[in-house]
């Protein structure tokens, strides 16, 4: 069984999409588990375990600071900063992120403590990762 959740604001589009994977189930002879939510905290108090083994919680914040909901980008990052406690790649992303968000909440004095979470040696380890993945898609990863 193929297992779909899918995340958005618009339940219309929602709709459509579900209508979309029912359709191809059906053409294609394959059962699929779909689940739909609207907000992306849903997503993780549902499904729990989407957050081990994936940086799901620092995504939505990415996402939630690009939307402006920064409470919600906030919340997100910190979570993801204890999620991911000890590994130091995801704890420099959730930090970056974090930093960032409280900039844009004009929080300067948290947001600078939040970017000085983050070691010169993680700097250079995610300069190294953009690297390794520009060469993989230029495009996606230009500079």
């Amino acid at each position: 069984m193929l297992k779909i959740i899918a995340c958005d604001d618009d339940v219309a589009f929602l709709d459509r999409l579900h209508r979309m994977i029912d359709r191809w189930s059906t053409e294609k002879g394959t059962a699929v588990d779909v689940a739909l939510v609207t907000r992306g905290e849903d997503l993780l108090a549902r499904h729990p375990d989407y957050c081990q083994g994936l940086t799901i919680e620092n995504d939505l914040a990415v996402m939630c600071h690009a939307l402006g909901d920064l409470g919600t980008a906030e919340a997100m990052a910190r979570r993801s900063l204890r999620s991911w406690v000890g590994v130091a790649h995801t704890e420099a992303l959730s930090s970056l992120v974090l930093g960032s968000t409280l900039t844009s909440s004009g929080r300067y004095g948290e947001a600078l403590e939040a970017f000085e979470q983050v070691t010169e040696p993680d700097m250079a380890h995610l300069e190294d990762l953009h690297r390794e993945r520009a060469t993989l898609d230029p495009v996606v990863y230009a500079a």
